[in-house]
């Protein structure tokens, strides 16, 4: 017994100890996980974190250019969770900085990984907002949402980012929180502070979403000390911002949350308060505020102290679509018990149209629902608080600049579904009598690229606080996809170049010393020449790549010979996103191959380029292990199903001896490529394939609005099923498998027993398949090796480990006798 352990053990050690003599650096390189994200930003500190596949020291360095990083932040405990804080920061001031370890730089050291510290509390300056509700869905909806507001923001910065909840569905986990969060919002989150709150189905793995973020709980932002990241506040330039938890914490009026509210918010002094959580206390959407108690409870009992504090803005997700409200105070009861005299304002509040909402005595606040960033639900969408509603992907642009808030709902084409500005007219200590100006930046206008365009704006003043005619103006560009030339920026009438086709918002501000103003136009640019953008296809989402396996990509493209000869079109793939690298065989051609590092979700862009015009797709593809399909530390794993085809997957749970457990939910990662007869997916369980269903487990649901991207769907049993016994294979029996389309399925659960969460064995026939056992072990130890592709024990790891180490350091020696 003693030789076969040592033979298995030097057959499986040897070619691995070769590798690490062989190759000691590449044996122990170290990679991002998690790129790096800003946490918990205020005028003179900043917290930093990052993830490593592997633990390593940390170290970060910051400074006031990228070739300048002076200052260094360095930890030498291993970890692969990175976090640093810096403190003594200037306010307002742009930090470079780079992340790895003391022997490597992961990333950063350039003009893309900056932060910018928040202006001093109370300063009067313009602060861009970006807001997203249920946008974890990590699929081509939320891409396309996320990619219209980046299109819309052009080259201004954005200066807060907020997550309304159900960051990352299906249940919060660590990877989908990767996926829906991290590996989406990359190029944000590196510039530009995050701040969460927490939604229903992040509550379902609520551990991960408090150890993926790092909260303010003693004020370290500003407002008063919570002592929980539950619920929380900090303040950026005049705002106050008050994030709420309607999830998880007491909903009470004498709860610990709304007291803790009600302190907080009786002790600013800021000009606005904005405020946000997941369940909104007004909506008919894919949720009904009449009948769910944390719509309810919210609305009853925060509402009355938000609205005695003087509260502007509240943004919220849960419903999956697009509800704004009417300016309103006083609105605590069902939908029906809504009043005329409960509508400070019954207009738009589009300045274009009837004109902004105006707060006079503090009274008043818009209740937003922005809950479609990722995926969109319905509803009847009639609640009579609501001036308007609708089943449409986007997000919100909030802009706010001294005593003026401008909110814009961007759909997932980029275009401005809603608009609405809310002007604070009291309070502020100003000139008695004194009137905002008004300002008219004129009509929508067109023009080519590279023409001059001739704006002529208007503005008139009350005389106040100066004599007439000392109004100053200010012209500059809110959105676009390039930049906006002006010949000059503070005259009423001037001229402006666009260097790229698109669509441009502008605006004219006009100053009285004391108040201002503002409006904006539209304009449209075109090219040259008749010149139309290329027309792109990066072709169909893959899901069955392999890691280190080349994969077809076939994407196409066609232009119209504008302004180059036909032929002349230039074509580039890269990677937008993904856990790893990607190597195209030839990234300049539409058809070529990709091969991936590393397992997990990718998506990648097919870029066309006509010399003067841009157009590109995006495709995801989804890239599983080689090595068995493993399992990872959720208990589960993925794989195709094929049209008629039903796919067997063992799970291996410790042993015989293991207690009875129960299974309470089972996650399916679906997405349609035929349609079901009528849409109806029906699962159970069973002991055997010919017997019936345990009690509790027969579930259906409709699948016929499952799109060709995947989405996470759960088998959530209303009962738990069990208890099942440890050493017994069960079946998760696809009813209608024959009907079926592709789908990629997940097989995961809540209560399984100690120990557990190893996938080994993939079988390409029978019914859908887990075992909850390992008594089919060799050798005792209570794995089962025949399945589990020979792969190495626990036993093993730790001998290993250490000749490993051994050679490693023997390499770095030898290296440096060299």
């Amino acid at each position: 017994m003693m030789i076969k352990a040592i033979q298995r053990y030097t057959s499986r050690a040897l070619p691995l100890l070769f590798l690490a003599l062989s190759l000691p650096d590449l044996a122990f390189a170290l990679a991002l996980e998690r790129s790096p994200y800003i946490q918990s930003l205020s005028t003179d500190q900043v917290v930093i974190r990052w993830r490593t596949d592997t633990s390593s020291d940390t170290e970060l360095r910051y400074g006031g250019s990228s070739s300048n990083l002076d200052q260094v932040k360095a930890d030498g405990a291993q970890t692969i969770e990175h976090e640093v804080r810096i403190t003594g920061l200037s306010p307002g001031t742009r930090y470079f900085y780079s992340v790895g370890s003391s022997s490597v730089v992961l990333a950063g050291g350039d003009g893309d990984h900056y932060f910018v510290t928040a202006p001093t509390v109370g300063s009067v300056q313009p602060v861009r907002i970006w807001a997203v509700g249920d946008s974890g869905t990590a699929d081509s909806n939320a891409r396309a949402v996320r990619d219209a507001y980046l299109g819309y923001r052009g080259s201004n910065p954005t200066d807060l980012f907020l997550m309304l909840g159900d960051n990352a569905y299906n249940s919060g986990r660590d990877y989908e929180y990767t996926q829906a969060v991290f590996d989406m919002y990359a190029s944000t989150t590196r510039q530009t502070p995050l701040w969460p709150t927490i939604g229903n189905h992040d509550a379902r793995t609520q551990q991960v979403y408090f150890d993926s973020f790092t909260l303010p709980t003693n004020a370290e932002a500003g407002g008063v000390a919570s002592g929980t990241e539950n619920y929380y506040s900090f303040e950026y330039a005049n705002i106050h911002f008050v994030v709420l938890d309607s999830q998880l914490s007491d909903r009470s009026s004498n709860g610990a949350m709304l007291q803790w509210l009600e302190q907080d918010l009786s002790s600013t002094l800021q000009e606005w308060i904005i405020a946000f959580w997941h369940h909104p206390p007004y909506t008919k959407g894919s949720h009904d505020s009449d009948r769910e108690s944390q719509l309810v409870d919210m609305r009853e009992n925060a509402l009355p102290i938000l609205e005695q504090y003087g509260v502007d803005l509240v943004l919220t997700g849960h419903s999956h679509s697009y509800e704004r409200s009417y300016l309103l105070n006083g609105h605590y009861g069902y939908s029906n018990s809504l009043t005329s005299s409960m509508k400070i304002d019954s207009g738009s509040g589009d300045p274009d149209t009837d004109g902004a909402y105006r707060k006079t005595d503090d009274k008043g606040a818009v209740y937003i629902v922005a809950g479609s960033s990722g995926k969109t639900s319905g509803g009847s969408l009639d609640h009579p608080a609501m001036y308007v509603s609708m089943n449409r992907l986007g997000s919100m642009a909030i802009d706010v600049n001294d005593k003026q808030l401008d909110a814009r709902f961007i759909d997932n084409n980029g275009n401005v579904r809603d608009r609405f500005r809310i002007v604070k007219t009291s309070g502020g200590g100003g000139t008695p009598g004194n009137q905002a100006p008004t300002v008219d930046a004129g009509s929508d206008q067109s023009v080519n690229v590279n023409e001059r365009l001739a704006l002529s704006g208007t503005a008139s003043d009350d005389g106040l606080p100066n004599p007439p005619g000392t109004l100053s103006y200010t012209w500059s560009q809110l959105s676009g996809p390039g930049t906006a030339a002006f010949d000059d920026v503070y005259a009423l009438s001037t001229q402006v170049r666009f260097d790229q086709a698109g669509n441009y918002e502008l605006q004219l501000e006009a100053d009285d010393g004391e108040k201002q103003a503002t409006d904006s136009l539209q304009v449209m640019v075109s090219s040259t020449s008749n010149n139309q953008p290329p027309q792109v296809d990066a072709g169909n989402d893959i899901s069955d790549a392999v890691v280190n396996e080349a994969v077809g990509l076939s994407g196409s493209a066609s232009d119209d010979g504008i302004p180059a000869n036909p032929g002349q079109l230039t074509l580039s793939w890269s990677m937008r996103s993904g856990p790893g690298q990607v190597q195209f065989a030839d990234a300049s051609s539409a058809r070529t191959t990709a091969t991936f590092s590393v397992a997990g979700s990718y998506v990648l862009r097919l870029n066309a380029d006509d010399g003067e015009l841009q157009a590109h797709d995006d495709l995801s593809v989804f890239v599983s292990d080689n090595s068995s399909l493993e399992g990872n530390s959720q208990g589960g794993s993925q794989l195709m199903i094929e049209p008629g085809q039903q796919v067997a997957q063992s799970f291996v749970h410790g042993d015989t001896a293991d207690p009875p457990f129960n299974i309470s939910r089972v996650t399916l990662y679906l997405a349609r490529n035929d349609v079901l007869p009528n849409g109806t997916l029906r699962f159970h369980i069973a002991k055997n394939l010919g017997s019936p269903a345990i009690d509790g487990s027969e579930y259906e649901f409709d699948a016929s609005d499952l799109g060709s991207s995947l989405e996470a769907r759960e088998i959530d049993f209303s009962t738990q099923v069990g208890p099942l016994t440890a050493g017994e294979t069960y079946y998760l029996v696809l009813e209608n498998g024959a009907d079926l389309g592709s789908y990629l399925v997940e097989v995961s659960g809540d209560e399984y027993p100690p120990g557990s969460s190893y996938l080994d064995g993939v079988e390409q026939t029978g019914d859908l398949r887990f075992r909850l056992d390992g008594a089919n072990a060799d050798n005792g130890d209570g794995i089962d090796d025949e399945t589990s592709g020979g792969g190495l024990q626990p036993a093993d790891i730790l001998p290993l480990a250490l000749l490993v180490l051994l050679a490693w350091v023997g390499g770095r020696r030898r290296r440096g006798m060299a």
